[in-house]
Parts: structure tokens; sequence; C-alpha cells
């Protein structure tokens, strides 16, 4: 019981924590954090994140240009679609992920 309290409550963290850091500063920080998490989440698929979100990534981090909100949705979609492919693996990955690593 204790220890399905502590997966509980890493799980709660981690998510806290990666939303807060999604959520914070302007677009551009935003942007790369939701780029760190697009990178974090294709490992776990085995593929590669979108050439087109490396582009805005760059674009946030070397650009003086802040990311529209509508370049910053290219993210929240991707992360989605990874989210969904990850949930239709079986289900000692899904454990895995969502329960043990707190990916979503």
């Amino acid at each position: 019981m204790l220890l399905l309290a502590i997966l509980w409550m890493q799980r709660k963290l981690r998510l806290s924590w990666k939303d807060r850091r999604c959520r914070k500063g302007d677009n551009n920080a935003k942007a790369l954090s939701r780029w760190a998490e697009a990178e974090r989440l294709s490992r776990y698929l085995g593929k590669a994140p979108p050439q087109r979100l490396l582009q805005l990534a760059q674009k946030a981090k070397f650009s003086p240009y802040i990311l529209t909100d509508e370049e910053l949705r290219e993210f929240d979609g991707y992360l989605l679609y990874t989210v969904q492919r990850l949930k239709k693996r079986n289900v000692f990955y899904r454990l895995w992920h969502q329960w043990v690593l707190g990916l979503y």
C-alpha cells in the first residue's frame, strides 16, 4: 500500500512540475519546455520529433522573434499525439510510462 502511495505522489509531482514548466514565461520559453517534453516522449515512442518542431524550437532559442500562439499549438498537437500513441501500447508499457516514469 505504501508503494502505491509513493508511486501516486511521485506521479502527481512530476506532472505538476511538467505542467508548471510548460506554462511559465513567454511563448519562447513555453516552446522550449514543450520541445524538451516532445523529445522525451518521442524517445519512448522510438522516433524523432517532427523537423518542424525542431525549427520552431531553434527559432524560439536563437531568434528575437516571439512565437505565436498558433506556433505553440503545434507543440501541443504533437504532445497529444505522442501521449495517444503511448496509451495504445500494451498494459505493462502503459503502467511503466504512466505510473513509474510519470510521462502522462
